[in-house]
């Protein structure tokens, strides 16, 4: 099906790159004549005032916010939001926040290379990708979670397109592994494919381990677990890879990622 083959190449894409009424009144003269012969002088009455009307006042609708905004919490985790695709959800805390569509986005990489220069390589990378796709990027803070120059990283996906935000979750799902079971992926098998958040959105759960290059030069085994949901402008895709061996500590975030998901109106 073309449409089913156009997705899969995006999703290989993908995986490469990786807002007074006023009132008038009239004053009405007095008439009266003296009690002598002499003629009765009388007063001529002045125009009257006609009150002009005064123009209603429309109000002006405030534009809607649009783009991508972040918001730090009292607890450390971040809350983001994002107005073009009408969602958001909480980050978690100990991860540099990168909005790649952020005005000062140089600085904010340069500062995240200042306080850990192994993710020097990491911001260099960042700066080529297109922040209308790529919605906004975590790295840990932890070098504990570098491997190779592979550091761990979560990313916010969005791919506007009709065609996949009517489909069934379950069905994109399988379609994605699917595609990356062809791309060498091994898929893990999960024991929930789809989970509801506290606001109700329903999400598919895909997690798969892939041999993956490093900016030293080798190769990881990195493992993925991926959000997928749907809002009324795009496919949503939000995925945490990370080397094999530390899926067990860091995977268990992507849970409350997934309980935070809401919809906006």
């Amino acid at each position: 099906m073309k449409r089913k083959g156009l997705f899969g190449f995006t999703v290989l894409v993908l995986f490469l790159s990786l807002a007074v009424i006023s009132c008038g009144f009239s004053n009405l003269p007095n008439l009266f004549a003296t009690e002598t012969p002499t003629p009765t002088q009388t007063f001529t009455p002045s125009p009257t005032v006609t009150p002009s009307a005064t123009p209603t006042q429309t109000q002006t609708p405030t534009p809607a916010p649009t783009g991508i905004e972040t918001r730090q919490e009292s607890n450390g985790t971040t809350t983001f939001i994002d107005h073009d695709n009408n969602f958001q959800l909480t980050l978690p805390s100990d991860w540099f926040i990168i909005p790649l569509s952020a005005k000062d986005i140089t600085g904010i990489l340069n500062n995240m290379a200042e306080e850990n220069p192994e993710l020097q390589a990491s911001a260099d990378a960042f700066k080529d990708l297109d922040p209308d796709i790529i919605r906004v990027i975590a790295v840990n803070k932890d070098s504990k979670y570098i491997v190779k120059g592979f550091s761990s990283n979560l990313t916010i996906t969005a791919i506007k397109d009709k065609f996949l935000t009517g489909l069934p979750v379950s069905f994109v799902t399988g379609f994605l592994e699917e595609e990356m079971e062809k791309g060498g992926a091994t898929i893990i098998e999960m024991d929930e494919l789809v989970v509801t958040s506290a606001s109700g959105v329903e999400i598919g759960v895909v997690e798969f381990i892939q041999d993956t290059p490093t900016s030293t030069g080798g190769t990881i085994s990195a493992q993925s677990h991926m959000l997928v949901f749907q809002t009324s402008e795009a496919l949503i895709m939000v995925q945490l890879v990370t080397p094999k061996e530390f899926a067990g500590e860091l995977f268990p975030i992507m849970d409350d990622i997934a309980e935070s998901v809401t919809l906006l109106k």
